[in-house]
């Protein structure tokens, strides 16, 4: 009976050690470690792929494109508490990554599967359009609520708005933002409101560019 038992427990600490180097082996090959030198981290999708260059500890370049073409970012990446940057989505032209960045914080990078193009970064990104290439962020200073940009033409469009609720970073008063054809859809709370009665603001700005 003894040997029964011992034999039992032996494979089912067989099945829990090859479970756990799957894991192991799984985690090892999608993610980095501090203290890894020169590492390289491959994402690849139908024809194309995303290379992330590990150079030290802490700051990452990317490489990405397909069989014709083949680019290399112009800015450094941080390596976060979260890890790095992960695909998000992508179709013929466009590769988006993006990754949260702390409270609140959501930062995008649009890579341009086109020859010669550089990434395109955007911090505090809250909406995104592939098909018309456009993406709202809230840009920096208090004079301007969001900002609608093509991230191909760097044709921008700023959107002002005095009726905001009082939080400490402007972005927390929004409650949904999207596109809509050519407009761009905001829902958010105004000036009056407060944590026993919220004051919901809409509108539908159509995208117009100078």
């Amino acid at each position: 009976m003894e040997a029964k038992i011992i034999l039992v427990n032996c494979l089912v600490f067989l099945v829990l050690s090859c479970n756990t180097k799957t894991k192991l082996d799984n985690r090892i090959q999608n993610q980095w470690y501090l203290g890894l030198k020169d590492t390289m981290l491959i994402e690849s999708s139908g024809n194309s792929f995303i290379k992330y260059h590990l150079q030290g500890d802490t700051i990452y370049s990317i490489e990405w494109g397909n069989k014709l073409i083949n680019n290399k970012s112009n800015a450094k990446f941080e390596v976060l508490g979260n890890g790095v940057l992960g695909k998000l989505e992508e179709d013929e032209e466009t590769i988006v990554l993006n990754q949260g960045c702390g409270s609140s914080c959501q930062y995008y990078v649009f890579l341009p599967i086109k020859h010669n193009e550089t990434e395109k970064v955007y911090n505090y990104t809250k909406a995104y359009d592939l098909k018309r290439k456009l993406v709202v962020f809230i840009p920096d200073g208090n004079d301007i609520f969001l900002r609608v940009e093509n991230y191909i033409t760097k044709q921008t469009m700023d959107i002002k708005e005095s009726n905001i609720c009082p939080a400490g970073f402007k972005g927390d008063c929004i409650d949904s933002i999207y596109f809509s054809k050519n407009n761009l859809v905001i829902k958010w709370q105004g000036d009056k409101w407060k944590n026993t009665s919220p004051d919901p603001q809409e509108k539908t700005i159509p995208i117009k560019f100078k």
